[in-house]
């Protein structure tokens, strides 16, 4: 069940069409979708389809080695594929030690990212709401 105020869901809403507007973004616009496995995440992604202009190729998230969980919500793995599954995309997973420093993971995200440029994908878009009530 999703349980997020009405006032993040605007927002959300104002964010997505005003980064069509100042990015002149053209319909297709291929989009990989950072996956938390979470209700932000899935509310966003929810919102990019409506929203029509974007094509969600793949789904991104970053799992600990040590334990194959998800680092932001602890889901396992097998969850998450299941997740994917569903959801009916390719899920690119980037595997990082239990504690990465800051260069690790940059360096991890530089390979991915620059991997999917290589594919078209051009927007990276996070379900990562963080609004005051």
């Amino acid at each position: 069940m999703l349980c997020l105020h009405r006032r993040q869901v605007v927002v959300l809403e104002s964010l997505l069409k005003t980064y069509c507007l100042n990015y002149r973004v053209m319909n297709h616009t291929k989009v990989v979708m950072n996956w938390s496995s979470g209700k932000d995440a899935a509310l966003a992604y929810h919102m990019i389809l409506q929203q029509g202009t974007f094509d969600v190729t793949h789904l991104l998230t970053t799992l600990s080695e040590e334990h194959d969980r998800v680092f932001m919500h602890g889901i396992r793995e097998k969850l998450l594929d299941m997740q994917a599954d569903r959801m009916k995309l390719p899920l690119l997973k980037v595997k990082l030690p239990a504690s990465p420093d800051d260069s690790i993971y940059k360096q991890a995200m530089l390979r991915t990212m620059t991997d999917l440029k290589g594919k078209g994908v051009r927007v990276a878009a996070y379900g990562d709401i963080f609004l005051e009530d």
